[in-house]
């Protein structure tokens, strides 16, 4: 894995030649560049290192790729939706949850709907944090039913993996009804076992 270091000194370095010229093909390697340092921040170590520089620098990655890079927009929407979840707080929550939103439409759009489905683990996480394991327990179903036409490749088995380990995390959110806390103890592991079962 490269240095994070060594990833934002050499990404400070092609920003300053680049410029700021408006011309598309410049503006994807911006974006790239910002991108890469956005990942950097996040990768830096130390104890309480701030997530405010990696959210900056995905957030511009975003501007710069917006309406001239499909694919490089959508994977830098998701990445400042990722960091959004991880710092936690609603404002935060509630802007992830507009991009992932955003994002999955984008890929439906563009006849990816494996992409798109994928995101339904995403979005269940963030109404999970925001406290509507409802809400959550409803998208998780449908990335369950989804996944059954992704055939056996990698991403299916990883895309299922994620689905039941949050599916196990749901009693930890709602609060389980009288007499039920062994059946729900009991499906949690066995959703957790099928997570595991897919590193296998």
């Amino acid at each position: 894995m490269p240095d994070p270091r060594q990833v934002l000194q050499e990404g400070q370095h092609v920003l300053e030649q680049l410029g700021s010229s408006d011309a598309p093909e410049v503006r994807v390697q911006r974006g790239r560049v910002l991108l890469s340092m956005a990942l950097a921040f996040r990768a830096s170590p130390g104890l309480g290192t701030s997530l405010g520089p990696a959210v900056d620098h995905a957030r511009r990655a975003l501007q710069e790729l917006d309406g001239v890079e499909p694919n490089g927009a959508a994977e830098a929407r998701l990445t400042l939706a990722h960091l959004l979840v991880e710092q936690g707080d609603p404002g935060s929550l509630d802007e992830a949850l507009d991009l992932i939103v955003l994002t999955s439409r984008a890929l439906s759009e563009q006849g990816d709907a494996v992409a798109a489905a994928s995101l339904l683990n995403d979005q269940a996480l963030v109404w999970l944090k925001l406290g509507d394991p409802v809400r959550a327990t409803h998208l998780l179903k449908s990335a369950l039913e989804a996944q059954q036409g992704f055939g056996d490749s990698l991403q299916a088995r990883l895309e299922g993996a994620e689905t039941h380990h949050l599916i196990a995390r749901l009693p930890l959110y709602a609060a389980t009804r009288a007499g039920m806390e062994e059946a729900a103890i009991d499906s949690a592991l066995e959703h957790l076992e099928r997570a595991e079962a897919a590193f296998r």
